[in-house]
């Protein structure tokens, strides 16, 4: 079993760090940090299925084509697959 630290993950200061948590058949989960005011560009997401958003600290915002969705602490936020998606922290 691969055994990820998710708080050992640095914050960088040219945007989001990025760890591949754990990969399969059934699931990719990826950890994202973000400080204050850093964000992800608009983009697509290839998958099958749905994604699903865990904020564990902190707040911000996620946008997709049906619009603005707040992202807070120990909340989850499901998003069907939509061609088009980005994150900001606050």
């Amino acid at each position: 079993m691969k055994i990820a630290k998710l708080f050992d993950n640095a914050f960088k200061d040219t945007g989001p760090n990025i760890t591949l948590v754990h990969e399969s058949e059934f699931a990719k989960v990826l950890s994202f940090t973000f400080k204050a005011g850093q964000g992800l560009p608009l983009h697509a997401h290839d998958i099958e299925g749905e994604l699903v958003l865990t904020v564990l600290s902190g707040q911000g915002e996620f946008l997709s084509e049906t619009g603005k969705v707040p992202g807070r602490s120990r909340r989850h936020v499901g998003v069907a697959p939509s061609p088009r998606a980005t994150a900001s922290a606050r």
